[in-house]
């Protein structure tokens, strides 16, 4: 690799094999004084992060370092449109707000220099598209749970109620996120509230002996309302996996608050969704079609 990185950067980038001695040998093979080299090139191929690993040259490092950047963005400014285009489009506003002065004064509130860094922001997972269309319909929920104090009324409750208590502050914890379906308890704890937890989340077999109680909590849906939740998905890592995924989550008419994406040294992926979902039933039926995806190796929360 590093004298294919010699010759031309982009020999480095589209190489897919060698020939030394007229036998073919593997990427990393060391080259000795003498030897004649036949590099085997393809314009469809790219950089591999694992060929970091073994090539010796700052030269090859560097531009291997620069291609995966490059791509990566690429794949991020995608993704951005791709997620901003479908939020717009719940909010039935037109993709061309995205080029008005409106957009600019956003871009300001944010500190992003321009559309293309808000695209990649946004495609990255620092930023989401529900935060930036907020900006032009201010009266939409933030997307974060917010703590709130419940009354109890005389007419049938709606959301969440939480058995034997009144007048309590409340919030849904974050090691499960709980959304309505599930099976639920709250952890009662002085001076703190309410933390509502799934009731096979891990957590509560620590909580349950620390000096609090558990209660039980109802959930039922209100309206549109939608709660947010975990998505962990395991996948093959190659190109264009997670504009794939998001594109599949925005048909189902599902927001995603929030991404990140980690991958490994066997060409495996791992990515965290924070959806903004109605129920249980809608996450299963998500689930489902994720789960039937070409490259999707394991889904769950």
């Amino acid at each position: 690799m590093d004298f294919a990185y010699s010759v031309h950067t982009q020999v480095g980038h589209r190489c897919i094999g060698a020939k030394v001695n007229d036998r073919i040998v593997p990427l990393k093979y060391i080259l000795k004084s003498g030897d004649t080299v036949e590099i085997t090139t393809s314009q469809t191929h790219g950089p591999s992060r694992d060929w970091l690993k073994f090539v010796v040259t700052q030269r090859a490092k560097s531009r291997i370092k620069q291609w995966i950047k490059a791509e990566e963005r690429k794949q991020s400014i995608e993704l951005g449109i791709r997620l901003l285009e479908g939020e717009l489009k719940r909010h039935d506003l037109s993709t061309s707000i995205l080029k008005s002065e409106d957009m600019q004064k956003v871009l300001k509130f944010f500190s992003i220099p321009s559309l293309e860094d808000l695209y990649a922001s946004v495609g990255h997972g620092k930023l989401s598209a529900h935060q930036v269309v907020n900006k032009f319909v201010p009266e939409e929920p933030e997307e974060e749970v917010p703590v709130t104090k419940i009354i109890m009324p005389q007419k049938e409750q709606k959301g969440i109620t939480i058995k034997g208590v009144d007048n309590v502050l409340y919030h849904t914890a974050k090691c499960c996120f709980p959304i309505p379906g599930d099976g639920l308890v709250g952890f009662v704890t002085r001076g703190k509230g309410v933390t509502i937890h799934r009731k096979d989340c891990p957590n509560l077999d620590r909580l349950a002996v620390d000096n609090a109680r558990l209660v039980d909590v109802e959930w039922k849906t209100e309206g549109d309302a939608t709660s947010p939740v975990r998505l962990l998905i395991e996948t093959v890592d190659r190109p264009g996996i997670l504009a794939n995924l998001s594109a599949l989550i925005s048909t189902v008419n599902v927001n995603i608050s929030q991404i990140t994406a980690s991958s490994t040294e066997d060409k495996r992926a791992y990515i965290t969704f924070i959806l903004e979902v109605k129920d249980k039933k809608q996450l299963s039926g998500l689930t489902h079609k994720i789960a039937q995806m070409e490259g999707v190796l394991k889904v769950g929360r």
